[in-house]
């Protein structure tokens, strides 16, 4: 029973029979109308709406996108009110839509992802999951403020000595800085986020085990000690298996709904009218 729940086709036989049983019940002998006209001043609407929040008007790609939402939004007007979802309902028309497509997210979520879902999910997209760098480092940092000029030369002097004095104290070297000198398993994006791209990246090139730099960074110079560097890897689905359910199931709300409106739109004529007047020759 579980496998035929799963099976597509069956979603959206169900969801149709749905949508046409309520259409025959509440509707009875009424007909809605079968076309669809975007007019020029509502096209001219959606751009104006768009230009306010963007401060721009939008690009071709982005027009498309809002003309698709706006037909994809007046299709669950329709069907909303065909079935009489607008019952109780103020903001009529984009309640309908979630409504709508309410009915379809109910029914995607009746199948349970097996094993051999997530794992086919898990290799199509592996780089959504993949789990990056971890790294142990201990870092001293030279403010280019304080030395100035002389930060190149106050850094090497420091390397030198942290290299040849393994004893020396190099928690109490370098300058102040609002950030800890040691970090342990700390992930590479959040190294990244607290001292910016150009140091994280930098860190996968450094040679393990000793001190070495100076590596740049928004804040200055750092000497850095990489103790242990575990590299990018892809993991195995126990590991992210959360994570890989959620996205299966948002792509099956997204596939669902996207079919959905395909085959509700072909109930319709849709006609968008000229938004620009044709060039004369």
């Amino acid at each position: 029973m579980r496998e035929l729940l799963k099976e597509p086709l069956l979603h959206f036989l169900i969801l149709g029979a749905l949508i046409f049983a309520a259409y025959g019940w509440i509707q009875r002998d009424q007909q809605s109308a079968d076309e669809i006209v975007v007019t020029r001043s509502q096209q001219e609407h959606l751009v104006n709406m768009f230009s306010r929040t963007w401060q721009r008007p939008p690009i071709p790609q982005e027009y498309q996108g809002l003309l698709r939402d706006f037909i994809r939004e007046e299709i669950a007007y329709r069907e909303g009110a065909a079935m009489g979802l607008e019952q109780g309902d103020m903001i009529v028309r984009r309640r309908m839509r979630q409504k709508l497509e309410l009915l379809t997210d109910k029914i995607v979520s009746f199948a349970e992802p097996t094993d051999a879902d997530l794992q086919q999910y898990l290799d199509n997209y592996p780089d959504s999951f993949r789990l990056e760098p971890h790294l142990d480092l201990r870092q001293v940092y030279i403010s280019l403020d304080k030395r100035s000029t002389d930060a190149d030369a106050y850094a090497i002097e420091m390397l030198e000595q942290l290299r040849n004095q393994p004893e020396v104290d190099w928690k109490a070297m370098g300058d102040s800085l609002p950030l800890p000198t040691e970090f342990d398993d700390a992930r590479l994006g959040n190294l990244g986020r607290q001292f910016g791209s150009q140091f994280a990246a930098s860190l996968l090139q450094l040679e393990q085990g000793e001190w070495t730099g100076p590596v740049h960074s928004g804040y200055g110079l750092h000497l850095v000690k990489i103790d242990n560097l575990t590299p990018a890897r892809d993991p195995g689905l126990d590991e992210v298996r959360a994570r890989v359910k959620i996205e299966w199931l948002n792509q099956r709300r997204r596939n669902a709904t996207d079919e959905l409106y395909q085959g509700l739109a072909e109930k319709y004529t849709i006609d968008i009218e000229p938004l620009f007047e044709e060039a004369i020759e």
